[in-house]
């Protein structure tokens, strides 16, 4: 129960209190499996989907949930679909995540046509998606669908083993491309990074991989949140930031094909249609 409330806390902060902007709640076990009828995998507690109920309900808030873990959110995705029930809940709440979606890879749900108008699925069928692929993948479906909507609220579901050198996802996030995630959702509203998966964390304890992708990608949210603070031109709002700018000026050339495929496949959704319109 600690962890839920440390999660509520941080909201607390973000909302009520002007000097904050975003907040990164360091807690452990994740939560994005666990349904509200049931536990999933690690997750006992769906912190991120009762935070967002909270911070609804008491405060008025419209609220994002982008989940980057590389595993499908699917006890978030059934929590924000039983909101539907509610006429005011539903209209609060929105559901985004990439994630892998191979034959097999768990929990194999979260297909592009899966999930209401609230949901917005983004799966990846392969290894090796980058820091190009998910920059093109904000740019084209998750910003455009969020700015719609002009959450109060972001809360990322920030799990870090689609992570380089993450030896259960095999995607290849960099530190920067974690960095620049984190700059292009700050720009729209404030933001609170609660961490998922990624269990790696190096050479200490005997693991088998030394590269500490989850340590790597953990720094690169929080350092991004310490320079958006201190950063005039990283504000809500900010049209003009460019958070491309520190990849490769190629960068555009190693987007995946799978990629491209899945963006024009979401952008002929009906309910994405609607939700940039």
């Amino acid at each position: 129960m600690k962890n839920c409330a440390a999660v509520i806390e941080a909201a607390e902060k973000v909302l009520l209190e002007d000097q904050i902007h975003s907040s990164f709640a360091l807690i452990r076990p994740p939560g994005h499996h666990a349904s509200s009828e049931s536990f999933g995998s690690y997750c006992l507690l769906n912190t991120v989907a009762i935070t967002a109920h909270h911070s609804i309900m008491t405060h008025k808030k419209k609220v994002l949930i982008m989940d980057w873990d590389v595993h499908h959110g699917d006890g978030t995705q059934a929590i924000v679909e039983s909101f539907s029930e509610d006429e005011f809940l539903k209209e609060q709440c929105r559901f985004v995540s990439i994630h892998r979606h191979d034959d097999g890879f768990w929990p194999k749900s979260g297909r592009v046509e899966d999930g209401e108008d609230a949901i917005l699925n983004i799966p990846l069928k392969g290894i090796s998606f980058g820091d190009a692929d998910y920059v093109h993948l904000f740019e084209e479906l998750v910003i455009p669908w969020a700015k719609n909507f002009e959450a109060d609220l972001i809360i990322v579901s920030a799990g870090y083993d689609c992570a380089r050198n993450d030896p259960i996802g095999r995607f290849d996030v960099t530190a920067n491309g974690f960095s620049i995630l984190t700059d292009m959702l700050q720009s729209m509203s404030p933001c609170i990074f609660v961490l998922e998966g990624g269990y790696d964390i190096g050479s200490s304890g005997n693991y088998k991989f030394p590269h500490q992708p989850l340590a790597q990608g953990v720094c690169a949210t929080v350092s991004s949140m310490l320079r958006s603070a201190a950063d005039s031109t990283i504000e809500i709002g900010n049209d003009a930031i460019n958070p491309a700018k520190t990849l490769p000026f190629d960068w555009q050339s190693n987007i995946k094909q799978e990629t491209k495929d899945v963006v024009t496949r979401v952008k002929q959704l009906p309910k994405f249609l609607k939700g940039v319109a």
